[in-house]
């Protein structure tokens, strides 16, 4: 029996690519409806919010049974919102979640976060401000490109859900996301 050489070996394993054949250069968001999520763990939540909403524009938070949401428990966040979304406090934070980012998230303040995850804190406050503003859902497709290393992601797909005691103000919020590393 002829022994194999290294050379062999090397020859069957894939080229290595540079990183930024990976990934682009500049982090891409697009807002999608509701429709359009692909994940059925977003889309189950989503169908489990619009029922708790009924005939109101959106759904009180204590009427949340998380136990219902049993399959998302790890991709979701509930968030409070702080002085009309001057802050927002992260009270759950899902275990997919918290392997998405180097830091944790749960129990503290987005302006504390900001240190941290300045681009995350950025742009969670403008899709939060959003729906406090407009008391709609707002869903969005991430792929993120070089400018955005503080993420263990290439790829999220992500839904923020307002629920509020009246129709008025959104006093929470829960995000239900998908974080996957893809390599293209």
């Amino acid at each position: 029996m002829t022994p194999v050489d290294d050379r062999a070996w090397k020859d069957c394993m894939p080229p290595r690519y540079p990183v930024k054949q990976l990934f682009p250069e500049r982090t891409h968001y697009e807002p999608i409806a509701l429709e359009a999520l692909q994940n059925p763990v977003l889309r189950l939540g989503v169908e489990y919010w619009r029922q708790l909403c009924g005939e109101r524009r959106f759904a009180r938070r204590e009427d949340l049974d998380q136990r219902k949401l049993a399959p998302a428990l790890s991709n979701m966040i509930i968030v409070r919102v702080v002085d009309a979304g001057a802050d927002f406090a992260f009270r759950i934070v899902g275990d997919e979640v918290r392997r998405a980012y180097p830091v944790p998230l749960n129990n503290r303040l987005m302006s504390e976060i900001a240190a941290d995850l300045p681009v995350l804190a950025e742009k969670l406050a403008l899709a939060y401000r959003r729906v406090i503003g407009t008391k709609s859902p707002f869903a969005v497709r991430t792929h993120v490109g070089l400018d955005n290393p503080e993420v263990n992601f290439s790829y999220a797909e992500a839904v923020h859900l307002p629920f509020g005691a009246t129709d008025d103000a959104v006093d929470h919020l829960l995000t239900l996301a998908a974080h996957t590393l893809e390599i293209v």
